[in-house]
């Protein structure tokens, strides 16, 4: 037994407009003076519980051939003028579930924060994953590292698109 479906919520429209399986290059970026890795990486977008939800799956895979993967489910609270979000991936945030937020924007990337637990006696590290249509019919999907006091930074980047039919 499913839920009936249900429109969208209008922030997720031009997302759910892409549904599906998409595939591209990963981009994984360790430090800001270590070499770019690169490799092969897919997303799936479809909704959840009717169409109320977004969910994102991402895999992707180190270039020395270790597999990663993630998901993000994002929801509405359109009366708090809210993106919602639940994180989880292999590579970044072992087995924690990370709670994210962020405003709806009038336009552009849909941007989530969140912090993760970096080691006994330091202060949390935030997270932020933005998530946007690229190009025609595929979808960018971005995640940042954002240390104490300092700016984000680019972790990993995953573009995908469908595969040419």
């Amino acid at each position: 037994m499913s839920l009936p479906p249900v429109p969208c919520p209008a922030p997720l429209a031009a997302l759910f407009d892409r549904l599906g399986a998409l595939h591209g290059e990963g981009l994984l970026v360790l430090s800001p003076h270590a070499a770019d890795e690169r490799a092969p990486a897919s997303l799936q977008l479809s909704g959840a519980l009717g169409g109320r939800l977004l969910r994102i799956e991402h895999h992707w895979q180190r270039p020395d051939g270790r597999p990663c993967q993630g998901e993000l489910t994002v929801g509405v609270s359109e009366g708090e003028g809210l993106l919602l979000g639940a994180w989880i991936d292999s590579f970044h945030n072992g087995s924690a579930v990370m709670a994210l937020s962020g405003p709806i924007p009038e336009a552009g990337p849909l941007v989530l924060s969140g912090s993760f637990f970096a080691a006994p006696g330091l202060p949390r590290w935030g997270w932020q994953v933005s998530l946007a249509p690229h190009g025609e019919d595929g979808v960018a999907l971005r995640m940042f590292v954002v240390p104490p006091d300092e700016a984000p930074a680019l972790a990993v980047e995953l573009v995908g698109a469908p595969l040419a039919r």
